[in-house]
């Protein structure tokens, strides 16, 4: 049974080299590869405020990251002079 899994592969493998989907496929199916899924839930507290919506944290990110630039811009001091000096 051995000799025939590799032998069907080898001829799997030889005659998808050009299709890349293909050969991950058969990849996956000698490694028996199972993608992880995620069960945990995001959580961020914002302003005393507990946020568990997954829309709502990427809002709240997006917000935040968003506004840093203008943050930056305001409070840092401008300075009058030539930046050759």
């Amino acid at each position: 049974m051995k000799i025939y899994k590799r032998k069907y592969y080898n001829n799997y493998f030889f005659e998808n080299t050009n299709n890349s989907k293909k050969v991950w496929k058969g990849v996956k199916q000698i490694v028996n590869f199972k993608p992880q899924t995620s069960t945990k839930q995001i959580q961020l507290r914002l302003d005393d405020c507990e946020i568990t919506d997954s829309v709502e944290v990427a809002n709240a990110f997006n917000s935040y990251f968003s506004s840093v630039g203008n943050d930056l811009a305001r409070t840092t001091p401008s300075v009058e002079k030539n930046p050759k000096d």
